[in-house]
């Protein structure tokens, strides 16, 4: 099927920056100038996440909820009523779900998701700015000038620290296990 953001037809616009597929089987939709939607039981409901005008960032289904990353703040939405609430007003690019839990940062400062807000992270002294946040095999990883750290039981661990990683692109955990890393430079590790 092919759907168009067409009135009250299809999602709120064709500009599509996120999707994800939740538990229940719906289809919820972030759009670069139309805020969230979602397809369930075949119709799609526009959310009045930041009045359907926002830049939705990423879509991240934690325990309990999607979180909706925007460039209006954070929300999160209840899957089955659809209803949404502010987690915070701050524009926060990054995001990932470990273990269940739902982690968003800037290129600053790391929170997780709680149901009383954010909770700050510490992050590594030497991380510097944030430049990727990425869960891989349920842990979370996260890069910035030149290291690459995962948190296992509530540390940071340095992933090959002798290897310098120039602005990581992207992680991703192969069947055997392996990581695999791209950089900004088009070299694959």
């Amino acid at each position: 099927k092919v759907f168009r953001g067409l009135a009250d037809q299809g999602p709120s616009s064709d500009r599509i920056t996120a999707l994800l597929e939740d538990h229940h089987a719906q289809l919820w939709i972030g759009a670069e100038d139309g805020g969230v939607s979602v397809l369930a039981n075949g119709r799609f409901e526009r959310l009045s996440v930041c009045a359907g005008r926002c830049r939705v960032f990423q879509l991240l289904q934690p325990k309990g909820a999607v979180v909706a990353t925007t460039d209006e703040g954070t929300f999160a939405i209840d899957p089955v009523t659809h209803h949404a609430r502010l987690v915070a007003d701050r524009r926060l690019g990054f995001g990932a779900v470990a273990s269940g839990e739902a982690y968003v940062a800037d290129l600053d400062q790391l929170w997780r998701i709680e149901a009383s807000g954010l909770q700050p992270v510490p992050l590594p002294a030497t991380l510097g700015k944030i430049g990727l946040l990425q869960a891989v095999g349920g842990e979370l990883w996260v890069a910035g000038n030149d290291m690459i750290y995962r948190r296992a039981h509530g540390e940071w661990i340095p992933v090959a620290a002798e290897h310098p990683w120039p602005v990581v692109s992207l992680l991703v955990k192969d069947a055997t296990g392996q990581v695999w890393v791209s950089d900004t430079h088009g070299r694959t590790f």
